[in-house]
Order: C-alpha cells, then structure tokens, then sequence
C-alpha cells in the first residue's frame, strides 16, 4: 500500500459530526428560546439510550483492543475485526454514537436536536463510513466483502 492507502483518509474526527449536529440544535433552542418538551415522567428512556451506548462502545473497543487494531481512524488497521458487537453491526461506535446523541436529546428536551437527527448518520455515511467501507475493501478484499454481506451497516439497516 502506498502512504495514501495507510488509512481510510477521513477529513475529520467522526465524533465531530454528531457533536456539530447537536450543538446546531442546542443553539437553535437557546437563541431562539425554544421551549423544551416537558419530560412527563420519560426521561429514564434518554438515559437508557445513553447507557446502551456506553456498553456498545466499550464492547466495540474491546473487540478492537483484543484484534490489536486501533480505534482511531488515522491509524492503520492491524485486522479486520468480526467478534463482539461487529458479528452484528458493522459501525458499532457510530451506532453508539447515535444513541449518545438521541439520549441527550431526549433527557434535555432538545426536540430541535431530533428533528436534526438524520443529519448524523448521514454525515457519517458520507464523510466517514464510505472512506472506510472502501479502505478496508482494498486492505482485506474478499474476506471484508464476505463480512460486508453477512452482517449489516447499522445493525438494522
């Protein structure tokens, strides 16, 4: 592989989206003073969103951590890793991404910050998940292509 071939190439860190995403909705609520929902007794769902996501990103690290290959996409990776939650979802930290994002959304009653939900998988659709997706085509071939048509980008999707 070339030094441009090293790594996936992405632009920016893939926590920058969501995180760039909500801070958008959070201040549309506050200079616009937007009303939050009121909670009614629901925002024990917010923080078992965020809790998921929790023990789906430390399961995704430690699959990662126990493959020797790093979380970082900067860095080459060392082995296509197919145990722990990426049997089942093959974007377990973006996906854990996701629920952090709907759970603070949901426990702070930042509805703004749901409407812009759909901008942050497809954010990292098209900024992140398309760079790796093709990196790691190129670095494992056919044993990623054979992952790649068993087991499903969001798990769900």
């Amino acid at each position: 592989m070339s030094a441009s071939e090293e790594t996936a190439g992405i632009p920016i860190p893939p926590p920058a989206i969501p995180f760039g995403v909500f801070t958008a909705g959070a201040l549309v609520h506050w200079v616009a003073s937007i009303r939050r929902w009121p909670s009614d007794g629901t925002p024990w769902l917010g923080w078992v969103l965020i809790a998921m996501c929790f023990i789906l990103a430390a399961a995704a690290v430690a699959a990662l951590a126990r493959a020797g290959t790093p979380v970082d996409p900067d860095h080459p990776v060392r082995a296509l890793v197919v145990s722990g939650p990426y049997q089942y979802v093959r974007n377990p930290i973006y996906a854990a991404f996701c629920l952090l994002y709907l759970g603070l959304a949901w426990v702070l009653g930042f509805w703004v910050c749901l409407v812009l939900f759909p901008l942050v998988p497809i954010g990292l659709m098209r900024i992140v998940i398309r760079r790796e997706e093709t990196y790691l085509g190129n670095r494992f071939g056919k044993e990623y292509e054979d992952y790649r048509s068993k087991v499903r980008r969001w798990g769900i999707l």
